[in-house]
């Protein structure tokens, strides 16, 4: 294994680290801040919080969200997230609307920015700010303010990121020349 795999390894760890927390701190909300309706969050039989989570992730990613639910399963006796697969982001946002109108909403979703600040807008989300301050194990640091400012509404924080991904182009040195272009 080489030292760029490793890398990746090193960072793909951190990520499911920050995965966890960010599910235990959503976890916390919907629990104990009452967002969720309906009959998520509600105890079972066997005294188990469940709670729904929505998300839109298919092929890699979605298998990896699986593994991540259930390794929080694993370790929090008391809470059971079970995870609901949506085709995509739109199928999920879309869903998640119907949902909140019909009172039976999930207690937490996965959902792009733009979707997560249409919602923060419209105030059917609760603020995170109380659950950050008051969660020591919660670092700024461990997140780009890149990836969290999109989820910030009037100074408040409705969401936190997922993950983060880079954009980029790639090109032909030889075409981009030909065609006149500098670089």
């Amino acid at each position: 294994m080489g030292l760029k795999d490793k890398k990746i390894l090193r960072e793909m760890e951190k990520l499911k680290r920050l995965m966890l927390r960010m599910m235990i701190l959503v976890l916390a909300l919907s629990v104990l801040g009452g967002c969720a309706s309906g009959a998520d969050g509600d105890t079972s039989k066997s005294g188990k919080v469940k709670i729904d989570y929505w998300y839109g992730l298919g092929s890699a990613a979605g298998k990896k969200m699986k593994q991540i639910i259930a390794e929080f399963n694993a370790t929090h006796k008391n809470i059971e997230v079970v995870g609901v697969s949506q085709p995509d982001y739109t199928t999920t946002y879309q869903k998640l609307q119907a949902s909140i109108t019909s009172g039976n909403a999930p207690g937490i979703a996965l959902l792009d920015a733009g979707s997560m600040n249409d919602l923060g807008k419209k105030k059917v989300l609760e603020s995170l700010d109380s659950y950050i301050s008051s969660d020591k194990s919660m670092k700024s640091d461990d997140f780009l303010p890149v990836f969290t400012k999109p989820a910030e509404i009037g100074g408040k924080t409705y969401g936190l990121p997922a993950y983060g991904t880079t954009q980029v182009t790639y090109f032909r040195k030889d075409i981009f020349k030909k065609a006149g272009g500098g670089y």
